[in-house]
């Protein structure tokens, strides 16, 4: 292998059992992702104090081996890449498909009542459904691709109006309006303009939950008029959605409608990792662990 480039996940420094230095990547080469080494400590700790996540990488010589039934890339010459000597676009991931901005549109306009359809009107403004088109909605877990927060908040917001459908006692309007606005603070947890979409400070400092939750407070307290239980509850929506404090959310639902949405949420991100799971194997085959530790059968066409 020569002169290929590889974009920077992870970076970490570590120490073999003997205490010599190597340097531990996680690499993207635009398709999949690559584990990789440098055993070469001098080449170790000078990259180490060089290269972050989201750099591009330059490799002259490496070779495949295997460790633990995985493949990985020892990498013996390498260097941080060159402006100019690669194509960023080419490391963002991006799928076919994505929904356009227009059916989020038509989501929000299916609310009916005013003071909710100004809420939304508010905080989907045109700046904001166009960061809705190239933004992920995660760096790994689940539609992590641009446009990736457009097609999770579709889904789950089409989730929760099938919800209504069969249990007729759910609030359609705030549910969809919750669904709407529950991930609404990884636009800035996530740097939608860099390679790998990395997070911002602000996001590894506060995470989305909270930068939503404070968005959507700010919002529906500048609408005239706005009922305070409603708001109330659509800050409950944003904070619960996660569903178990384990997985940071600050509170776990206590209406149907949060639990409606949480699951919706939940529901949506499980079958994403699944499908994307499956999208590469041959049929017949058994999909490598994804990020729950989990493999799928992929039975093919009979």
């Amino acid at each position: 292998m020569r002169n290929r480039a590889y974009a920077v996940r992870e970076i970490s420094l570590a120490r073999t059992r003997t205490g010599d230095p190597y340097l531990r990547l996680v690499l993207w080469d635009g398709f999949e992702k690559v584990e990789a080494r440098v055993w070469d400590g001098a080449v170790a700790e000078h990259l180490a104090g060089q290269v972050k996540a989201g750099d591009v990488l330059m490799v002259a010589e490496a070779r495949w081996t295997e460790f633990g039934g995985e493949k990985q890339l020892n990498i013996a010459v390498v260097r941080p890449a060159r402006a100019g000597e690669y194509d960023p676009a080419q490391f963002r991931p991006k799928r076919e498909g994505i929904p356009a901005v227009s059916e989020l549109v038509a989501v929000m306009a299916s609310v009916e009542r005013r003071h909710l359809r100004r809420l939304l009107d508010a905080v989907f403004t045109a700046d904001v459904l166009r960061e809705f088109e190239v933004a992920p909605a995660a760096k790994g877990n689940h539609h992590n691709y641009a446009g990736g927060l457009l097609e999770h908040t579709l889904e789950v917001a089409r989730l929760c109006d099938a919800a209504c459908r069969i249990y007729r006692k759910l609030d359609r309007d705030l549910l969809v309006a919750g669904a709407v606005l529950h991930d609404v603070g990884k636009l800035r947890e996530y740097d939608s303009g860099s390679i790998t979409f990395e997070r911002t400070d602000p996001g590894r400092l506060l995470g989305h939950i909270v930068m939503g939750w404070e968005l959507v407070r700010r919002a529906w307290t500048s609408v005239p008029g706005f009922p305070e239980r409603e708001g109330l509850h659509l800050e409950h929506m944003v904070l619960s959605h996660h569903g178990q404090r384990e997985w940071g959310s600050p509170v776990e639902p206590h209406t149907p409608e949060a639990v409606a949405l949480h699951h919706a949420d939940l529901a949506s991100a499980r079958v994403n990792q699944a499908l994307e799971a499956v999208s590469g194997p041959a049929p017949g085959g058994w999909t490598p662990r994804d990020v729950s530790g989990r493999s799928f059968w992929v039975p093919g066409v009979q």
